[in-house]
């Protein structure tokens, strides 16, 4: 017994609501003796309708004046694709009469447009460093860059299966039964401070009484590591192989010093690797030679062609990427706080590698809001609460250059007091993905 979908849609949305189905429900890891079938354009215990999937027929832009609302349990949510909608019903509460629950608009397409990536298939504008920009979004336009807003659809489903069923049980979220988690994790751009040029362009700030020191150095490993051991946290750090010697003896020992102490290994493509499988194979092999099995990557300055990047890293053998977030803001790029496995819009299908999307960046916040310290605590706090709330996993990235500086490496300690306290844990990105796996494994879930 289990969960039955029936999918009774297009025949050209079938495989992306089998997708959105997959990921909800393996992210909410239903168990049942019993059977439980959701009808999707078709019938079924509980009845969902699709709305306009014709419009993922081709690519074009979504027009933002069709979103609307609908209350459930008392919450304003925005939906994109409907057939009707009173937006000033509840509809949780109409569906509680219901002998089989149902809605009247299309939670399954609305999720996939954000989960999918799609409005980055045709909005063309991107920034100087070919990023798909903040200011183009979605999110931005709708005001919800901090509301995963898929999360909110993925509960809409879960409180559906539960008006039916009351012997459904569901898998706690994250290991021990912890809340939520953090993924932390630190880009290891430079290990010297001084480069060639940069030396050349700083002479007299090298020369200054303080700061005659031409290596003065980021190894900042020792105090990152003995910080979070002492606080009961891990995390990932994701080097930049094309810009430091990976074979020079200091590295291999700080490498088998990071996996024998439980933190994990990184590969951080360079600048140009998100575009070239040349550059992103030559520096994923000069890692993956000193570390071995490498399972984790992070593009450098967020840089990402989708969704041609990650072709390139699923065939390097990456098992999952933490690029997808906006550089120029904290959020939720894809409306998602779980991992998941990103969507193959070219092969109608989603990619084996998952994505832990990237929330909170340390540089968003310190250049490009160019927030003072008081204000930078107060935004990483108010999101750590959000994520809190919806159970998530918030994935930060604090460079290792940060914890030169007094303040900001404060601040990331906070953050794992505060998750502590607040009965949260945080792992790497290795641990995070080696768990949802082990979730995933024994669900008793039937698409037909």
């Amino acid at each position: 017994m289990g969960i039955t979908i029936n999918i009774g849609c297009r025949e050209e949305f079938t495989n992306k609501a089998v997708f959105v189905f997959k990921t909800l429900l393996n992210t909410l890891a239903p168990k049942t003796k019993e059977k439980v079938t959701i009808g999707y354009g078709s019938l079924g215990d509980i009845e969902i309708v699709p709305c306009d999937t014709d419009y993922f027929n081709d690519i074009r832009e979504y027009d933002i004046k069709r979103v609307k609302y609908f209350f459930w349990k008392g919450k304003k949510i925005p939906i994109l694709f409907y057939d009707s909608i009173d937006e000033s019903r509840d509809y949780y509460t109409a569906a509680k009469v219901n002998s089989k629950p149902s809605i009247p608009f299309d939670i399954i397409s609305s999720a996939f447009f954000f989960l999918s990536q799609w409005q980055e298939l045709h909005v063309k504008k991107r920034d100087k460093f070919d990023r798909f920009p903040y200011s183009e979004s979605y999110q931005k336009r709708m005001k919800i860059a901090l509301v995963p807003i898929v999360n909110e659809y993925m509960y809409v489903l879960k409180d559906l299966i539960d008006l039916f069923s009351k012997n459904i049980k569901w898998k706690p979220m994250w290991p021990s039964d912890k809340k939520f988690v953090i993924f932390l994790s630190h880009d290891v751009d430079s290990i010297w401070k001084w480069t060639k040029d940069s030396y050349k362009s700083n002479l007299k700030e090298i020369f200054s009484k303080k700061r005659f020191n031409l290596r003065r150095s980021y190894w900042l490993f020792e105090k990152i590591l003995n910080g979070e051991k002492k606080l009961g946290a891990t995390s990932t750090f994701f080097f930049l192989s094309g810009m430091y010697n990976t074979k020079a003896l200091y590295m291999r020992r700080l490498f088998e010093k990071l996996e024998k102490g439980g933190w994990e290994v990184g590969f951080h493509g360079g600048f140009d690797s998100y575009n070239s499988e040349e550059i992103l194979f030559n520096e994923f092999r000069n890692l993956d030679a000193q570390v071995g099995k490498i399972m984790g990557t992070r593009q450098h300055f967020l840089r990402f062609s989708f969704p041609k990047t990650f072709l390139l890293q699923e065939k390097c053998g990456m098992e999952y990427d933490s690029t997808i977030g906006f550089a120029e803001n904290e959020g939720y790029r894809t409306g998602f706080a779980f991992p998941y496995n990103p969507y193959n819009h070219s092969l109608d299908r989603e990619f084996s590698l998952m994505e832990i999307p990237l929330n909170v960046m340390d540089t968003t916040l310190l250049y490009h809001k160019r927030m003072n310290v008081k204000n930078i605590w107060k935004c990483v706090k108010k999101i750590l609460e959000i994520n809190r709330d919806y159970n998530g996993c918030l994935s930060i990235l604090w460079h290792l250059s940060s914890f030169d500086d007094p303040f900001l490496a404060n601040i990331y300690w906070k953050i794992i007091n505060w998750t502590n306290k607040e009965e949260g844990i945080c792992l790497s990105g290795k641990e995070v993905v080696n768990w949802w796996t082990e979730r995933y494994s024994d669900l008793d879930l039937f698409v037909q």
